[in-house]
């Protein structure tokens, strides 16, 4: 495994902590004659299209002040989008532009500030520079998982029904249900792309209502040990996302719990055990000691816990402390 040079780590970082310093992507400003009045507009994107919002009339000082900082931040952002292709050019793996703009629409609707957490594949996608090194397994994804914790203050967001938000990335999105569901937990574009609300689970069985985005979200076993304690990471798209994602070292271990649950037959088993495999071994060559005090804290947690995590370990060739075990005939 390949560890990234610390120059683009260091760069990686600066470009994080710009984000969450920032006022957004910012936009230009249109002036415009309307019944003998000049007024001001800010034309920002927004997913897939262009949105002009109006500020003030030319000469208010507040419009011209609101004016100056919209500005500002799109000279910052232009800063960032080169920062973002300097660290794509060193090949650090970004989101592909599909996923980018899915990414991008839900930080701007304040989906991740409020509390919601990528998870999945998309996730690993965007580990990279938070463990130093590049991950090989299973990069590619054609859906989104999005977990929303209890009591995540979604109510802060956009207060705007999620199929709406997901359709600035792609209009194409839609709600599916069966005949059990009061409200959407499943949204997919005519590409086949789907993107999922998870929750965790609670006394009351079935989805739980989210009711700022007009959405459910299914509860799935496991997800609050995945959740808890969220990093923030950048999708390299655009001048930089600002994404919640689950803590690399939790995201190994409940990959290891998720394929024990999955049947043999499943493929997404072994995608699970190969990214579970490739964070241990980025995160050992970091911080050695990580992983092994991460597994002994999940393994704590109950005998149905240890059963899992122990049988995915064995399938990986690791130990309880999520090294790989020594091979016959290896030398001391």
């Amino acid at each position: 495994m390949k560890q990234i040079p610390l120059n683009f780590l260091t760069l990686y970082a600066d470009l994080q902590q710009s984000l969450s310093l920032s006022n957004g992507r910012g936009g230009t400003i249109a002036v415009k004659t309307v019944h003998g009045k000049k007024r001001l507009y800010a034309v920002e994107r927004q997913g897939s299209t262009y949105k002009q919002k109006y500020i003030g009339e030319a000469g208010d000082p507040a419009a011209q002040s609101s004016a100056s900082r919209i500005k500002r931040a799109a000279e910052e952002a232009k800063v960032r989008k080169s920062t973002v292709s300097a660290l794509k050019r060193a090949r650090i793996p970004a989101p592909d532009l599909y996923m980018g703009r899915l990414l991008e629409v839900l930080a701007e609707a304040g989906i991740f500030e409020a509390g919601g957490v990528l998870v999945g594949t998309g996730a690993y996608q965007l580990y990279p520079c938070l463990v130093g090194a590049f991950l090989m397994s299973g990069l590619m994804t054609k859906d989104a998982d999005l977990a929303v914790p209890p009591g995540a203050a979604l109510a802060s967001s956009a207060q705007e029904p999620l199929e709406d938000i997901l359709r600035r990335a792609d209009p194409s999105f839609e709600a599916r249900m069966n005949r059990d569901h009061k409200w959407p937990q499943v949204f997919v574009a005519q590409s086949g792309f789907q993107f999922d609300v998870l929750t965790t689970v609670r006394r009351t069985k079935g989805q739980v209502h989210l009711k700022a985005l007009a959405a459910a979200a299914a509860p799935l076993h496991y997800l609050e040990y995945l959740i808890d304690e969220p990093v923030e990471a950048v999708a390299l798209y655009g001048s930089g996302v600002l994404v919640r994602v689950p803590l690399p070292a939790r995201y190994g271990i409940h990959k290891l719990i998720v394929s024990g649950l999955r049947l043999e037959t499943n493929p997404k088993r072994q995608k699970d055990l190969s990214q579970s495999a490739d964070i241990f071994d980025a995160l050992e060559m970091r911080e050695p000691g990580h992983v092994a005090d991460a597994i002994e804290d999940a393994r704590g947690r109950g005998p149905k816990w240890r059963k899992l995590i122990d049988q995915g370990l064995k399938k990986i060739g690791r130990g309880v402390d999520g090294l790989p075990l020594a091979k016959a005939g290896d030398t001391a």
